[in-house]
C-alpha cells in the first residue's frame, strides 16, 4: 500500500494506538484517512518537514574594480602616488603582500546537490526539490548567500607637517600624527577557509621614502587590542583613527555569518503551498578547495 508522506503502514492492530481526532478544520489539514477492507479510520499526519537540510555549495569572489590612489606628502613634498589596487606599492611591514588576495564581494552558490534529515533517516537529493518539496532562495540564479566588503573608491591625499627635529603631526593639528586606517575589501584566496574571509584595512607606512601602502586582516589588529571601528588613543600614544561607516554586517567573518543564521532558504510543500523557513547553523569547509556544506535547521521563529 502506497502512503502519503509522513504516515508509516499500519495495520488494524495499531489503529488502537493512534490518538482520536476530531472533525475540525485544523485536524482535517492534519490527517488523512486511510481505507482497509470495509474499515475507515482516522490519523494524523506525522510531522513530514525535514528537521534538517545539507546544501552543497561553493564560494566565488567578486575583484575590486576600483583605480583610486592614496598620495602621502610630508613638510609639502609628495612622496608619490600609489595605486591602492592595481599593482600597488606594498610595505614589507604588511600582513598581506599580495594584492589579488582582495575582493568586493563573495557568493555562494547552491551546487544543485544535498542532503536532509527527517526522523534521524538521511536521503541524498540533487537539484532544488526532492519528495513533495521546492526549494526557494532568496536571491535568484542558485544564489544562497552574499557578503560585501566596503573598498576606497575616491582618492586619499594625507598631509603631514613637522619643524626641524619635531615628530611629524597632522597637517593643521599640533598633535602627534595619527595613525588612519581605510577600509581595503574582504580577503579571499582559493581555498581559503571562511573563517578567514573579512574584512581587511591598509594604512599608509610612516618612515618610508615612497608612498607605500601596510595591508591587514581586521582580525590582526583585533588581536593587538585594537578596535577598528573606534577612535582611540594606541599605547604608543599615537591617536588612532577608526573606519567609519561600515556596515555590522561587514564586521564579521563569512563563517560565522553562515553559523548565526543570516543564510537562509524556504521549504515549500507543493501538495498544499505550505511553506517552511530553514536558517543555516554551520559550516563544513573542504580543504584547499572552495567547496563547503551548509546545514541548515528549522527556523522555529518564524
Amino acid at each position: 500500500m502506497f502512503l502519503s508522506k509522513g504516515i508509516r503502514s499500519i495495520s488494524k492492530g495499531y489503529i488502537r494506538d493512534f490518538t482520536e481526532v476530531h472533525d475540525t478544520e485544523e485536524n482535517i489539514k492534519s490527517s488523512v484517512t486511510l481505507e482497509m477492507g470495509n474499515d475507515n479510520c482516522m490519523v494524523k499526519l506525522l510531522d513530514s518537514w525535514p528537521d534538517s537540510v545539507s546544501l552543497n555549495a561553493s564560494i566565488s569572489c567578486e575583484k575590486i574594480e576600483s583605480s583610486a590612489f592614496v598620495e602621502r606628502i610630508e613638510n609639502s613634498k609628495s612622496l608619490g602616488k600609489n595605486s591602492i589596487y592595481k599593482s600597488p606599492i606594498i610595505d614589507g611591514n604588511s600582513g598581506i603582500k599580495n594584492h589579488n588576495s582582495f575582493c568586493s564581494k563573495v557568493t555562494i552558490f547552491f551546487e544543485n546537490s544535498g542532503e536532509y534529515i527527517t526522523e534521524n533517516e538521511r536521503n541524498i537529493f540533487f537539484d532544488r526539490s526532492f519528495d513533495d518539496y521546492v526549494m526557494d532562495f532568496e536571491k535568484k540564479d542558485n544564489i544562497l548567500f552574499e557578503k560585501d566588503f566596503m573598498t576606497v573608491g575616491a582618492p586619499i591625499i594625507e598631509k603631514y607637517v613637522s619643524a626641524l627635529g619635531e615628530f611629524l603631526r597632522d597637517e593643521g593639528s599640533s598633535g602627534k600624527a595619527s595613525l588612519k586606517i581605510y577600509p581595503y575589501g574582504g580577503f579571499y584566496e582559493y581555498g581559503t577557509h571562511p573563517k578567514n574571509i573579512e574584512l581587511c584595512v591598509f594604512q599608509t607606512a610612516a618612515d618610508s621614502k615612497i608612498t607605500s601602502i601596510i595591508i591587514n586582516q581586521m582580525t590582526t589588529l583585533i588581536s593587538h587590542g585594537i578596535n577598528p571601528f573606534a577612535d582611540q588613543l594606541l599605547k604608543s600614544g599615537t591617536p588612532f583613527v577608526g573606519l567609519k561607516g561600515i556596515k555590522e554586517e561587514q564586521k564579521t567573518n563569512l563563517y560565522d555569518d553562515i553559523k548565526n543564521g543570516l543564510c537562509t532558504i524556504a521549504l515549500k510543500d507543493v501538495t498544499n503551498g505550505d511553506s517552511k523557513s530553514y536558517k543555516s547553523s554551520s559550516l563544513i569547509h573542504i580543504q584547499n578547495t572552495n567547496l563547503i556544506t551548509i546545514n541548515f535547521i528549522r527556523n522555529d521563529t518564524q
